[in-house]
């Protein structure tokens, strides 16, 4: 598939007709990409263009058969686009490059959430925490606990009674106490907000863009 950047692209593309075989039946554009023994079923020889016409790539306006020897051959009548028909192509094959692109980043925060976060600091053991859409929401709401338990500590000057055992992404299981948990809460909380900025500058910078190369070859790869 070639997309059109400008409205002086060389570019054209095929609008699929019936045509009529040389027994005189009519014959979709699309029987022409069935397999040899269909199209020889339908009547349909092989074809002998140069080179034949991808279907993407012209609008045809008509078609004969030559004869030539023991075979015919499919003559292609065609025309490049016009305009109005540049235009739209243009804009729906930049559309449809940005969506590709945006799903890429996505795809790529989603990666970033499915391979968890190592942890800093020598109360998680060196562990890597998953992060998932259920963990974040359990890390959040422990992490809120534990915040409330320092606060308490603080305020009444009594030591915090606040443990938990939290499972690592190895299904191993790692104490914490109140500041561990809050900070492990924080690291996560950090991380993910750190991953859903990134993306949506990029996904930003390539909404900006107006030219489909410029979008298939932007590198989104910094920032994580």
């Amino acid at each position: 598939m070639f997309y059109l950047e400008t409205a002086s692209a060389p570019i054209i593309t095929i609008e699929p007709q019936p045509f009529t075989n040389a027994d005189g039946n009519e014959v979709a554009l699309s029987d022409f990409e069935r397999p040899a023994a269909d199209r020889l079923a339908l009547g349909i020889w092989p074809l002998e263009s140069a080179p034949y016409p991808d279907l993407e790539q012209v609008v045809v306006t008509g078609a004969t058969y030559e004869k030539l020897e023991s075979f015919r051959r499919r003559k292609w009548v065609t025309r490049p686009f016009n305009s109005q028909e540049l235009g739209g192509r243009a804009a729906a094959a930049l559309e449809k490059a940005k969506d590709e692109k945006c799903a890429a980043v996505d795809g790529r925060v989603s990666a970033l959430f499915g391979q968890g976060l190592a942890l800093i600091g020598d109360q998680y053991q060196g562990k890597t925490v998953q992060l998932d859409q259920v963990s974040q929401n359990r890390i959040t709401a422990a992490g809120a606990s534990a915040k409330l338990a320092l606060l308490q500590a603080q305020i009444s000057g009594a030591a915090s009674t606040f443990a938990i055992e939290w499972i690592m992404q190895d299904n191993s299981k790692v104490a914490l106490d109140a500041a561990g948990m809050s900070g492990m809460a924080d690291q996560c909380m950090a991380a993910v907000d750190k991953w859903v900025k990134n993306a949506r500058a990029h996904k930003d910078a390539i909404l900006a863009l107006a030219i489909v190369n410029d979008v298939n070859n932007y590198d989104f790869s910094s920032g994580w």
